[in-house]
């Protein structure tokens, strides 16, 4: 009873919304629904085809659109917060939900909402902000505060309002998270803007398929031209099995991502009569909860039905965000800091030496991120001139299952050697040190 009472307040209280957004920037907040096509045709054949719900969100958009979608409101509930109700009520703005935080690095960045969360990532990358005023983020939205995300795609625009980049965000089922940055000038075909890029697969997306492998990306230009369109979607991603070019002509799997809407477009929640919303909840607002089940039934398939071999899960290589640390892992690598800052301070060197450690993604140290730690020798020599060098080794945990297994070791070389060179947990500049 309750249950359903909560539905219907989160059904009727966001519809009425009547003031359109201010925004005056290109592009529009739209609903894109979508349907979703997998082909798996090595080593056996498996399709499927799922009905995908998408938002399209111009980036530096602040608000509610139509009572619809709200992106970064500073009202609703923030949903990286979990909420053992299924239906939170509390400070909900729109039926469906985007906040910041929920992409590229986790939490949030200095400067708030997707537009500071995009600047920040494209500066560790080395890139220019400026060099793309404009974005446009197609993405699966929260909805009833539960969200799964399996791929976003980042369009990145000039000042001319061309598409120049893209931006690909994947999210596989162990929380893990890999950002790939793709630079090309798209052809124009037809008249119609497309883009396509090759890159390397360096992350355990799927466990029916081991981690390398080649990615090919061809999709239309949401906006085009000029960033005044509204789709359609079109976006193909195909999978071959390695990098090798005799073997690239067989590719093993085929996704399509296409909009239901036509050349229509998406729909833009605005102009949407409130019998117009609610129809479209009553097809639609389910498909975002179905996602994760989806993918779990179609694994089981696989799995039991067509027999396919399941690769073990590798610890993730650096660039891929790891999954989030463990209550117990976070603990453990207060241990760590604390033996590490020992190991350091109470070391008997001739030279200054600094170790800048920086722990597992997820886990904050007192201060920021990165913590420094010096030698006694490296205080006589920090800021002199001379011949003398400090010399810096940087230690970086790749992932918080490290600190699990460090404690398992006897011996701190062998614990610094297997996981460096085995199991990729840690990198370690100066590994000698530890030896």
């Amino acid at each position: 009873m309750l249950a359903a009472l909560a539905l219907v307040l989160q059904l009727f209280i966001p519809l009425g919304s009547p003031a359109p957004p201010h925004w005056d920037g290109p592009g529009k907040v739209l609903l894109l629904p979508s349907q979703v096509t997998h082909s798996r045709l090595s080593p056996k054949r498996h399709s499927f085809t799922y009905s995908y719900l998408l938002a399209g969100i111009p980036i530096g958009f602040q608000g509610t659109a139509g009572g619809m979608v709200s992106v970064d409101d500073d009202n609703q509930r923030s949903p990286g917060r979990s909420s053992r109700w299924p239906f939170p009520l509390a400070k909900q703005t729109a039926w469906f939900t985007i906040d910041a935080a929920d992409y590229l690095r986790r939490g949030h960045a200095p400067t708030p909402g997707l537009r500071g969360k995009l600047d920040q990532y494209l500066r560790t990358e080395g890139v220019d902000p400026t060099e793309y005023p404009h974005a446009y983020l197609i993405t699966v939205p929260r909805a009833l505060g539960c969200h799964f995300n399996p791929v976003s795609f980042w369009y990145l625009y000039d000042v001319n309002k061309q598409l120049k980049a893209m931006l690909l965000e994947v999210n596989n089922t162990f929380d893990e998270r890999r950002m790939y940055f793709l630079q090309k000038t798209p052809d124009n075909t037809n008249g119609q803007s497309i883009f396509t890029q090759t890159f390397s697969k360096d992350m355990h997306i799927s466990p029916f398929n081991p981690r390398p492998g080649i990615f090919n990306i061809t999709t239309t230009d949401p906006l085009a031209p000029n960033m005044q369109g509204t789709g359609p979607l079109n976006v193909t991603i195909t999978l071959y099995p390695s990098q090798t070019a005799t073997e690239r002509d067989e590719p093993k799997l085929i996704a399509n991502l296409t909009s239901l809407s036509g050349s229509s477009g998406g729909i833009d929640p605005c102009g949407m009569t409130l019998a117009q919303k609610l129809r479209f909840l009553a097809g639609w607002w389910w498909v975002t909860l179905a996602t994760y089940p989806r993918i779990l039934l179609q694994a089981g398939v696989l799995w039991l039905w067509k027999g396919l071999k399941v690769w073990t899960r590798p610890e993730p290589l650096e660039g891929t965000l790891p999954r989030r640390p463990t209550k117990v892992e976070r603990e453990l690598e207060g241990v760590f800091r604390r033996w590490l800052q020992f190991v350091v301070e109470g070391a008997r060197m001739w030279r200054g030496v600094e170790v800048r450690y920086r722990p597992a993604e997820g886990i904050d140290t007192q201060g920021g991120g990165e913590v420094v730690f010096r030698t006694p020798g490296a205080g006589k020599w920090v800021g002199c001139a001379g011949d003398w060098e400090v010399e810096s080794v940087e230690v970086k945990v790749l992932t918080p299952a490290f600190y699990a297994n460090f404690a398992s070791y006897a011996g701190v070389g062998e614990a610094f050697a297997r996981e460096m060179c085995d199991r990729r947990t840690i990198k370690v500049s100066r590994p000698v040190l530890f030896g």
